[in-house]
């Protein structure tokens, strides 16, 4: 299925350039825990590219896997991105809405989706849509007044929040420590894979994200071996 590239970056001669540098090898990448990239094409209101339809799979962020699965998507998922990395390309946009599961007579197979589509925008830019996405919501929901309320007030709307915290927790938590400052983004390497693939595997067993000094799994979870 399609996936059109933001048509704010269809003018950006920087994208367009890594555009054309990076889709050829990004549609050689082939692994079965991989969605392929087909082709990709432009258009008059800007560029898309084809991505492999994995029919009957479901979110990752919509299933309750077992610790036996978790530890099985973990191997593919990883797998996958050593293969990533031998090609000397990496994710580095790895998070709950980039996995998707299909069940199997031997348990969940996790796909890895939207790789390499960081590389096609700026690290600069994939940082500021971040920020920019929580601002842009927080004060179309009124619950942001530049300068002029230090807090929120009145009382909270904990459905509207929730969102909000889902979707802010969707991206940063996964982003390394080099890509959540804007003068370091363009350090990130493929270890930025590596980063995030621990915090999903902590998130998948615990449902909670790691935070500074946090607990071993099996402290939060009894069942977890």
């Amino acid at each position: 299925f399609p996936v059109t590239i933001p048509p704010e970056l269809a003018t950006d001669p920087n994208f367009i350039a890594r555009f054309t540098e990076l889709v050829p090898g990004l549609s050689r990448l082939e692994h079965p825990h991989l969605a392929r990239i087909h082709n990709a094409f432009s258009f008059k209101e800007g560029f898309a590219l084809v991505s492999e339809f994995i029919a009957d799979s479901l979110p990752l962020r919509e299933v309750c896997p077992s610790e036996a699965d978790v530890l099985r998507m973990v191997r593919q998922l990883a797998s996958a991105l050593d293969y990533v990395h031998s090609q000397r390309m990496m994710h580095g946009s790895i998070k709950l809405s980039n996995i998707v599961v299909k069940q199997t007579d031997k348990g969940m197979d996790a796909l890895l989706t939207d790789c390499g589509f960081s590389s096609l925008i700026h690290p600069v830019s994939v940082l500021g849509r971040v920020y920019h996405y929580i601002a842009d919501w927080m004060q179309s929901h009124g619950h942001l007044q530049i300068m002029k309320e230090a807090y929120l007030p009145g009382s909270p709307d904990w459905g509207k929040l929730s969102a909000l915290q889902h979707s802010f927790c969707e991206r940063f938590f996964f982003l390394a420590p080099e890509q959540k400052l804007a003068d370091r983004a363009l350090l990130a390497t493929h270890k930025v894979d590596g980063y995030a693939l621990g915090v999903l595997t902590y998130y998948l067993l615990t449902e909670t994200f790691p935070e500074g000094c946090f607990p071993m799994p099996s402290q939060l979870r009894a069942s977890v071996s």
